[in-house]
């Protein structure tokens, strides 16, 4: 049977003020967003060479996917949308909806 999911079963993203995390939590983001910097210029290094080999019409873009540990390349219209940064809140305010 199909679920049907509704505006109810979506999350709500709160963005934390990390500043508030406690001593032991901020140690383990820093660590967590060290490796993440890393990674980030792996996969940014990857993606240039794909797109520098790969060969695409004018109007396209390679656009790359990672989804479940699988890659993907799919040839689409545009530039990638820019992430919108909603309100901050610190660890200690934050509320399960």
């Amino acid at each position: 049977m199909a679920v049907n999911k509704t505006d109810e079963t979506k999350p709500v993203w709160q963005e934390i003020d990390t500043d508030t995390l406690p001593a032991e939590v901020a140690e383990a983001y820093d660590a967590y967003k060290d490796a993440y910097r890393v990674t980030k210029a792996l996969r940014e290094t990857f993606e240039t060479k794909a797109r520098d080999v790969v060969e695409l019409p004018d109007g396209k873009r390679l656009a790359i996917a990672y989804n479940f540990g699988k890659l993907s390349f799919a040839a689409v219209d545009g530039e990638p949308a820019k992430a919108k940064r909603k309100n901050v809140v610190a660890l200690s305010s934050f509320r399960a909806a």
